[in-house]
């Protein structure tokens, strides 16, 4: 019986090393399992407290705009000062947009304005002075170019108009013409409108007629006739409609 026992010691051991492995294996198993469900459960908390970076806001859209006084003064001029809030300053309040004015009181296509140039400027010269990344050209009025020839009026229309799409091929262009106080505008007047509704068909460019749409016409709160400008309340209206003008163009 002794020397029986001797011989079924190894097989003992063997029984009993084979038990402490499976043992060792379920415990480093269970410790596997344990890990895992850990793991998923870190990442499905990461998963559910991640927030993502916040988009950046599209940049608002350039719009040049070329005028005389019908858009009051240049930004940040002794004249912007005294006179009433421009149009210009209403704009943005009403779009999102970036506008970057080039305004000076009497000029026109071929008549030259008072700015910083000694020799003044006109409404072309201006045109050459846009950002490349306008998306959007206004220009207002043209009432100064009175008692020149229509053809020399719609040519050098046309010309500042080419030298938009020159320099920003991707902008629109908006041409709005004079405003006039009254529902009888002289003849004059009315020679540039018809040169600036001529030169904008030529050029593709949306045409805004203030005189058929009488801006301000009949309106003395709206036109001051002494400085023959608009108002506070015309600069309002004015931007009003200027606002509806730019909407369009982006609709």
């Amino acid at each position: 019986m002794a020397s029986r026992g001797l011989r079924d010691a190894p097989l003992v051991l063997k029984a009993v090393g084979i038990a402490v492995v499976v043992v060792l294996c379920l415990f480093v198993g269970l410790d596997l399992v344990q890990r895992d469900r850990g793991a998923e459960r870190q990442a499905g908390a990461e998963a559910a407290s991640y927030s993502p970076p916040p988009l950046s806001s599209p940049q608002p859209r350039l719009v040049s705009v070329i005028s005389d006084e019908l858009a009051g003064a240049q930004p940040g001029s002794d004249a912007e000062q005294e006179g009433p809030p421009s149009w210009i300053s209403i704009v943005p309040q009403r779009v999102s947009v970036r506008l970057s004015p080039f305004i000076y009181p009497s000029s026109g296509y071929t008549i030259r304005g008072f700015d910083d140039d000694p020799n003044g400027s006109t409404f072309v010269t201006r045109a050459g002075r846009i950002s490349d990344t306008t998306s959007l050209a206004v220009f207002v009025g043209g009432a100064a170019d009175r008692g020149r020839a229509r053809t020399t009026i719609s040519k050098a229309a046309t010309t500042a108009y080419a030298d938009v799409k020159e320099i920003a091929p991707q902008a629109r262009v908006v041409v709005v013409g004079p405003v006039w106080p009254t529902a009888d505008p002289p003849a004059d007047v009315l020679a540039v409108r018809d040169a600036l509704r001529t030169a904008a068909g030529v050029a593709d460019a949306t045409w805004v007629d203030p005189i058929g749409s009488r801006w301000l016409a009949g309106s003395s709160s709206q036109w001051d006739a002494e400085t023959n400008q608009p108002t506070a309340a015309g600069q309002r209206q004015l931007g009003v409609l200027m606002t509806q003008v730019v909407q369009r163009e982006f609709s």
